[in-house]
């Protein structure tokens, strides 16, 4: 009967793929990937496995043993049933607090180890006082289950490209689900040949200090797509090729510090640094993102859109509801979403908080800047005059961006970043207005100077005057399009 049940999903499968709801990953899409299919070469995708295996056998002996445990240390069967319950019942904040821990990175090494050393507690009661406190143990137990969504989330929070994820959730989650599924096995082995307790709740504790020591590694903030990704470009194509497309890695954008992040956490900012070195080796990617501008106005249908990505919706759709979090589209439900168009309004109130923010980063920078700091700003300076000069919009609009973000991350303040980001996707959209590519270089120019000798009262009319520049030229393409 079972069987029968993954055999209706697949047929179900079968006919959204003829009628073209789940479309095939091009050829295009495999190359942005780029190691995708290499996901047994990362480190770090085995650790994850050996986590989600070690806290699945927990859980698979909780629902299949723990009353067993209970009954046969004295307690009745409602009560045992009542103490499995106590830890089902724990899944439920489990699944809103363990992933927000982990997506925010709140302690993430030290929360995970902890779900290890609760769950220790909890078998240690049950070997050593079963009866004494018996909901006790199964309330340590029910925490250390926090580690099956802590799991689930560290796959996707250690990722970034979205066929990467979900090859690497095959993998983990596959590996790990036949990991878990022989801990049961074993007990009940162990069980019968004993006839005690005492060998398997030993064990078991041993495997909660086990799955403590692996949360270590398994909570690293690096990505798994750095383990496995080419350091040339993309696979079937030249470096000469890239080049050509994009323009030579001198007049790219060659790094990025903490502040191109638009999360304020450690993976991914981690994520947003390796788009921009994307950028830089003419990642398929970053050029399919020029090539499908869209116009104020135009209608984002999920479906089309997947089907032109050569990618399932659900990436489309998680990247449309980070859009519409950014104030870039505006989504009408059930329907498909609008390419924002900002009013004059919009530009102005956004100008006003932006030179605010820039206000504070720039005098901030000069007074807390160091040499290496000042090296790397004017490094990304340079890039985005050559770009400029050299007529190449897409890097001249990505350099200036890159230059406010870095000043940001100069300015060493931890809630600047944070509103930065808030608003850095609509900061870009605005310098993106920019046509006059010398203009803004010129004016970057200064503030670079102004900010190297530290004048605070210079930094504070020059940012004023950039963003009336900002404004003019808006204005100047608007006219024109009209």
């Amino acid at each position: 009967m079972w069987a029968g049940l993954p055999l209706v999903a697949l047929i179900a499968w079968a006919a959204l793929r003829r009628l073209g709801g789940v479309p095939a990953a091009s050829t295009q899409n495999r190359g942005a990937s780029g190691a995708v299919g290499r996901i047994t070469a990362s480190s770090g995708a085995w650790i994850l496995l050996l986590y989600f295996g070690l806290q699945s056998l927990h859980a698979y002996t909780h629902f299949g043993w723990l009353a067993r445990i209970y009954r046969d240390a004295g307690l009745d069967p409602v009560a045992a049933g009542a103490m499995v319950a106590i830890i089902v019942a724990g899944g439920i904040p489990g699944g809103f607090i363990a992933p927000q821990i982990v997506v925010r990175r709140w302690h993430v090494r030290s929360v995970l180890i902890g779900y290890g050393l609760i769950s220790a507690v909890g078998y240690t009661g049950l070997l050593v006082a079963p009866t004494t406190t018996p909901w006790l143990w199964a309330i340590c137990l029910a925490i250390g289950g926090f580690s099956f969504p802590s799991a689930l989330a560290l796959i996707t929070a250690r990722t970034r490209d979205p066929e990467f994820t979900a090859r690497a959730s095959g993998f983990i989650q596959s590996g790990g689900y036949v990991f878990a599924a022989l801990g049961p096995l074993a007990i009940g082995v162990v069980l019968e040949r004993t006839g005690t307790w005492t060998v398997p709740l030993v064990g078991l504790i041993v495997l909660a200090l086990a799955m403590a020591v692996v949360a270590w590694w398994a909570s690293s903030p690096e990505s798994l797509d750095d383990e496995v990704a080419p350091d040339g470009p993309p696979p079937g194509e030249s470096q000469e090729a890239a080049d050509a497309e994009t323009g030579s890695a001198e007049t790219s954008i060659p790094e990025a510090g903490p502040a191109d992040a638009e999360w304020n956490n450690e993976t991914y900012g981690r994520a947003r640094e390796q788009r921009v070195r994307d950028d830089a080796r003419g990642h398929p990617a970053a050029r399919a993102d020029h090539r499908r501008e869209r116009l104020p106005g135009s209608r984002l249908v999920e479906r089309e859109l997947a089907a032109e990505l050569g990618v399932s919706r659900v990436p489309v759709r998680e990247g449309l509801r980070l859009l519409a979090a950014e104030g870039l589209i505006t989504p009408r439900p059930r329907t498909w979403a609008i390419v924002r168009e900002f009013t004059e309004r919009d530009v102005r109130e956004l100008e006003e908080v932006r030179t605010s923010l820039d206000t504070l980063a720039f005098t901030s920078a000069a007074r807390r800047h160091d040499d290496a700091g000042l090296a790397r700003l004017e490094r990304v300076l340079v890039n985005g005059e050559a770009a400029a000069q050299a007529g190449d919009a897409v890097t001249a609009h990505r350099a200036a961006a890159a230059f406010h973000s870095t000043v940001v991350e100069l300015a060493d303040n931890t809630h600047l970043q944070e509103l930065w980001g808030t608003i850095q996707s609509r900061v870009r959209w605005m310098l993106s207005q920019h046509d006059d590519l010398l203009v803004v270089t010129q004016e970057h120019r200064g503030l670079f100077e102004a900010l190297a000798s530290r004048n605070e009262e210079l930094l504070e009319r020059l940012v004023v005057e950039h963003a009336q520049t900002s404004r003019d030229q808006h204005r100047e393409r608007q006219a024109r399009r009209s």
